[in-house]
């Protein structure tokens, strides 16, 4: 992860957005992470952007069950219909799959992140 990120200006020099996440992909779904009885257990996800660059991260804060959510991303950036790819998962599960970006809260792409686990979308 670190030489990743050192090869990648937009991980180390990028604007930070917290995205809202839902578990639906309903409108009125979409919200922030927030904490539930004093523990946080569901998919906290931000994006690093960099020019016309943005790099979605998202943690699972659950160590047991992996959680699948939809991810608000920047609309200008990744319109309805193009892709984005994962270029990082903790366990290299997942990296090259890719998710497509779907008309909701915006723009958003639904993913699947594994128990503590951590994903970069490009």
């Amino acid at each position: 992860m670190a030489a990743f990120r050192k090869d990648t200006i937009a991980l180390r020099r990028g604007r930070q957005y917290l995205r809202e996440v839902s578990g639906s992909g309903e409108s009125w779904d979409f919200h922030y992470p927030q904490m539930l009885n004093g523990e946080l257990r569901w998919v906290v996800a931000w994006s690093r952007i960099f020019a016309d660059e943005e790099y979605l991260c998202a943690i699972n804060t659950d160590p047991v069950h992996a959680i699948e959510v939809w991810v608000t991303v920047d609309r200008s950036l990744h319109p309805e219909g193009t892709s984005m790819g994962c270029v990082f998962a903790d366990d290299g599960s997942r990296v090259g799959s890719s998710v497509r970006v779907e008309s909701r809260n915006g723009s958003s792409v639904r993913i699947m992140v594994p128990p503590a686990g951590f994903l970069i979308f490009h």
